[in-house]
């Protein structure tokens, strides 16, 4: 489930694979934090499926997940874009309610061990990111909206930090990730991904920077996330922003440079036949595109 999921952050084109078999509970209560763990991922895997744009195939079938009457036996579907906006209440009322129990669950039963504490921090950090993700601000067209979002996206900076020097201290074993020549290896979703959260979409040049700096801070994988394509593409979406140089493209006519506008997302196109090579296109705001000039080497 993880990689599938990783997979369709990483490429917004593509369509998770794993299609929830019921939505998820409403009265959350953890007992380990494998259980918040596990409750975390199917509700991250049943927001990403439900929130996709339906296909054609889809379409008519597609279930609004607004209604409180949805049971665990109920089929799920993508939505159409016209249910976008009430889907997202619907998932943000559900992170709120584990968001709610994951904390009742950290503050009644204290971690004991170094691996406890990081694997704690892991799920605050990544319900810190979700809940974001399903904030209004996802839902307006301009990128601007999320200079509200600091606080937020230094929150999650500060938990990643945390985790990363916590980590620093711990074997591999306890850790979860792999040392060596080649850097940090793992297969779970740790801080890659929130980090380049922030990275693109925080309006604060500070905050944003350190982003850009902890990804590049060393060769690292999880998973489908590597920190060596991540950081470059991070900071390519920085410099264009801040009015570097980029080739734009909107309407089909090329030319122009693109200062002061905002990324709105970026498109990975990965060729098998160059390797472990990355084309990347920026999608603009203003609907222009910023081709990469060449591939992203993925270590």
């Amino acid at each position: 489930m993880r990689l599938d999921t990783q997979a369709t952050q990483l490429l917004p084109t593509r369509r998770t694979r794993l299609r929830p078999v019921s939505a998820p509970c409403t009265d959350y209560a953890f007992t380990s934090l494998e259980e918040a763990r596990a409750k975390g991922d199917e509700l991250w895997n049943y927001g990403l499926y439900t929130l996709q744009p339906s296909t054609s195939s889809a379409s008519s079938s597609s279930a609004s997940c607004s209604s409180s009457s949805s049971s665990d036996d109920s089929s799920v579907s993508s939505l159409t874009r016209a249910d976008q906006h009430t889907s997202r209440i619907y998932l943000a009322d559900l992170q709120a309610r584990y968001s709610a129990a994951l904390h009742t669950y950290l503050a009644t039963h204290p971690p004991l061990t170094p691996r406890e504490r990081q694997a704690g921090m892991l799920l605050k950090l990544h319900d810190a990111v979700a809940t974001l993700s399903l904030s209004t601000a996802s839902l307006s067209p301009s990128e601007e909206v999320w200079s509200a979002c600091t606080p937020d996206f230094a929150a999650i900076l500060s938990l990643s930090k945390s985790i990363l020097e916590m980590e620093d201290g711990l074997v591999s074993d306890e850790s979860g990730i792999s040392g060596g020549r080649g850097g940090r290896v793992g297969m779970d979703t740790g801080v890659l991904g929130p980090l380049y959260l922030v990275a693109l979409r925080c309006r604060d040049p500070v905050v944003r920077s350190e982003a850009v700096r902890l990804l590049s801070r060393e060769g690292r994988r999880e998973g489908l996330w590597d920190s060596n394509l991540l950081s470059r593409v991070a900071a390519k979406v920085v410099g264009i922003e801040a009015g570097g140089s980029g080739e734009a493209e909107a309407d089909g006519v090329k030319g122009g440079r693109l200062k002061g506008r905002r990324v709105e997302d970026v498109d990975l196109i990965f060729d098998p036949e160059e390797g472990c090579k990355a084309g990347v296109r920026f999608l603009m705001e203003c609907g222009g595109i910023v081709q990469g000039q060449e591939g992203v080497g993925v270590s």
